[in-house]
């Protein structure tokens, strides 16, 4: 979106909330984390936000991103349907057609099932323990999956780049008089 969509946009979504007149600072960083989004798909984001809105405050840039990624974004399954989805998979293949019961799921369910093991998904003794494993790991996956969709990508580029940087410096032990403790300085 350019600078007169976003305007819209900001006025907009303050519009019902109490923050009428914001702050130079609030409007750029709404700016840097939002411009990425079409125009369109923010202000159905947007409404989205304000039709759920139970406060009168400024949503947070994340609840706006987070809402058009619902909106654009593949939908996942709950824990509880994708470990169905397993379930189908074993019932179907069994224990020693591994590859072609993993081809058959869906990636994060197949991630979440990857985690666990396939052989342990099928031969354990205790459904109710597995199960819960496997909630766990899919949850975790599934929270993982949704930071990276939200995350703006100048922001992940520009995180790239300083991981490389950490990355190819050489970590340095210096030894304390004091008290003769290895400190690691990057």
């Amino acid at each position: 979106m350019n600078q007169i969509e976003f305007s819209k946009f900001y006025t907009y979504i303050t519009a019902v909330t109490t923050d009428t007149k914001p702050s130079p600072q609030k409007m750029e960083v709404y700016w840097d984390a939002l411009n990425d989004l079409p125009f369109d798909v923010a202000m159905v984001a947007a409404r989205k936000v304000i039709a759920t809105l139970e406060n009168p405050f400024l949503p947070m840039p994340a609840v706006f991103r987070g809402a058009a990624t619902q909106i654009t974004g593949p939908s996942t399954p709950p824990a509880p349907d994708a470990y169905a989805e397993v379930l189908r998979a074993i019932r179907n293949f069994g224990s020693y057609r591994q590859q072609e019961a993993l081809d058959s799921l869906s990636p994060l369910v197949r991630k979440a099932t990857e985690a666990i093991g396939w052989k342990e998904l099928c031969l354990c003794e205790e459904p109710d323990v597995i199960r819960g494993q496997f909630r766990m790991a899919y949850e975790a996956l599934e929270k993982r999956a949704e930071i990276e969709v939200k995350t703006p990508q100048s922001l992940k580029q520009i995180i790239g780049l300083m991981q490389e940087k950490a990355l190819s410096k050489p970590k340095q032990i210096v030894k304390t008089n004091a008290d003769d403790l290895e400190k690691l300085y990057l």
